[in-house]
């Protein structure tokens, strides 16, 4: 492969395990406050986005959460 090829996977492979942490910490912190899909718990899935909106994405904790943005 040459270099060029190796610095874009490289470089993918950065993105995918940065993306890979951060769902990790939203799950580790939501975990006792709120449930994937818990569509009855809206109020606290959206509670913790709002308190955790400053550490992470509201797409990804979306995403994560199974909820709409």
């Amino acid at each position: 492969m040459p270099a060029t090829a190796d610095a874009d996977e490289l470089a993918r492979l950065r993105r995918e395990v940065r993306q890979l942490r951060q769902e990790r910490d939203i799950l580790s912190k939501a975990a006792a406050r709120v449930s994937r899909g818990d569509r009855h718990s809206a109020v606290r899935v959206f509670g913790f986005m709002r308190a955790h909106q400053a550490s992470f994405p509201v797409t990804a904790m979306a995403r994560v959460l199974g909820v709409s943005t």
